[in-house]
């Protein structure tokens, strides 16, 4: 058997969802610089734009050293109310979010594409849908410590199902807007050339996994409390 279920009330300073949920918080920490990259961006403001990439690069530094230690101090099984591997996939989803926003800024920041008015509007209508996606993840997850001092009760576990269904909403319409959002783009080829066209594709593509690692993430969660 991969985990032992008992309340955990006791153990909980040596529990790793501590570390878990302060990891998810600066998933969500995060997406503030890089709206303020994003926006920095369409607007043509390459200053406040590579300062607010830095600081989506301090997060992602920051959540890489808590994912290490969570990482490092797992318990053994008897103190894990759910399977390690279950547990290391969700943490693998949530730092793959922070990995991405952290792609976005780097990417971006390897060319000025001028970006016409309407087509700006478009990518951050997308962009809002990608972050409340994983404001919702977050909120999610927020319940960890009820949930796990409640030894994962089925109260406790249908509040944050309402969540994980929020999520998938959320993504399938970052999808959705993703895919019209890149059929524009591609129409767009005169104005903004071929080299301009794959620049921002890319880089809205790259917007898209984050909300798809949000829903990855909430999988995994489900996962933890549907056992």
């Amino acid at each position: 058997m991969g985990y032992i279920r008992t309340p955990l009330a006791t153990s909980w300073r040596r529990s790793p969802f501590e570390g878990l949920m302060e990891h998810a918080h600066l998933v969500r920490e995060c997406m503030v610089p890089l709206r303020e990259a994003v926006e920095a961006y369409m607007a043509g403001d390459m200053e406040r734009y590579e300062t607010a990439a830095r600081g989506v690069m301090e997060k992602e530094h920051e959540a890489d050293i808590i994912k290490s230690r969570v990482r490092n101090n797992l318990p053994k099984a008897v103190f894990m109310p759910v399977d390690k591997s279950t547990f290391l996939m969700l943490l693998r989803e949530e730092d793959a979010i922070l990995d991405y926003a952290e792609d976005v800024v780097v990417w971006l920041g390897m060319r000025k594409t001028v970006i016409p008015d309407d087509l700006k509007k478009s990518v951050m209508e997308f962009f809002g849908e990608v972050e409340a996606t994983v404001k919702a993840y977050e909120e999610g997850m927020a319940h960890i410590s009820d949930l796990v001092k409640s030894s994962f009760s089925k109260k406790e576990g249908e509040r944050v199902k309402e969540h994980i269904k929020d999520v998938h909403e959320r993504e399938y319409r970052a999808d959705k807007l993703n895919h019209a959002l890149s059929k524009e783009i591609f129409s767009r080829e005169e104005e903004l050339g071929p080299v301009g066209v794959y620049h921002l594709l890319k880089a809205v593509n790259l917007m898209d996994q984050i909300a798809n690692h949000a829903e990855n993430a909430v999988d995994r969660l489900r996962a933890m409390i549907s056992r």
